[in-house]
């Protein structure tokens, strides 16, 4: 997962794989199905959460002085989250 282009790359060679396979002029090293496999493993499980993260992090570092207002919107952010979680008829 530290190198994040090996989705991209991967995703490059799961084409080329479906394009040779329809032209039929060579054997498949990777079969599709393990190949759909090994694109979850590498795929990030909750990408709003990886976003999210990465978006916060990057406004602490640009904004150092605002670290206090950042914990606290996200700490009310969990709190509603929760709460929506409790009562889902409201």
């Amino acid at each position: 997962m530290k190198t994040p282009a090996i989705q991209n790359d991967f995703s490059y060679y799961r084409r080329i794989v479906s394009r040779q396979k329809i032209d039929n002029t060579s054997e498949m090293l990777v079969t599709t199905e393990l190949a759909n496999r090994m694109s979850l493993f590498y795929a990030h499980a909750t990408p709003m959460l990886k976003v999210l993260s990465e978006a916060t992090s990057k406004f602490v570092t640009d904004n150092s002085n605002d670290v206090d207002n950042t914990t606290e919107t996200l700490g009310t952010m969990a709190k509603v989250c929760l709460r929506m979680l409790e009562n889902p008829k409201l």
